[in-house]
């Protein structure tokens, strides 16, 4: 499921858990080489990629940031061009420079090389250690459990709140 928040005031537009995004390969076949409307169906609801300001990766599995990016041209893209992409460090380094310390998990191969290094490569990825507050009423709060690095995104708004929490629910 993905959710699209708006702030009140229209200054941002913020994407929770991106999916798992189309032409991957995955060992499970319901999510093999997805092809899916993702992108028209944001278009529909009146977002373009290029509108998006900020990406949360509650946790980096590939279920969790495979529209990160898409194929274009034989690379791999980031797909919201002009976004922030929010990630706790300890899931980046998991995935990445830590990686072989922790067991592999054969549905999520791939996933840092296609969702999330070219992301960083292209400078707009943000690794955070525990709390940071996006915008007024909307923060990532570090929710290890399900991963290492988990987080999950908190929305206070006209005295209520929202909690978006990725997979610490599971």
């Amino acid at each position: 499921e993905v959710h699209v928040v708006e702030a009140a005031d229209g200054a941002t537009t913020d994407l929770i858990d991106p999916c798992t995004g189309n032409g991957r390969p995955n060992p499970v076949p319901f999510f093999d080489n997805l092809d899916v409307p993702f992108i028209e169906r944001m278009d529909e609801a009146g977002y373009r990629p290029e509108d998006v300001d900020f990406v949360v990766c509650t946790h980096l599995h590939h279920d969790h940031c495979g529209w990160n990016t898409r194929l274009r041209g034989g690379k791999w893209v980031p797909t919201f061009p002009n976004a922030r992409y929010i990630m706790q460090r300890a899931e980046y380094d998991r995935w990445g420079s830590a990686r072989g310390s922790h067991p592999e998990i054969a549905y999520n191969d791939g996933v840092f090389e296609r969702s999330v290094q070219p992301i960083v490569e292209a400078g707009l990825a943000d690794l955070v250690s525990g709390s940071l507050c996006l915008t007024d009423g909307l923060q990532v709060e570090a929710a290890p459990g399900h991963t290492v690095g988990h987080q999950m995104v908190r929305l206070a708004s006209d005295g209520s709140h929202a909690f978006f929490t990725g997979d610490c629910f599971h």
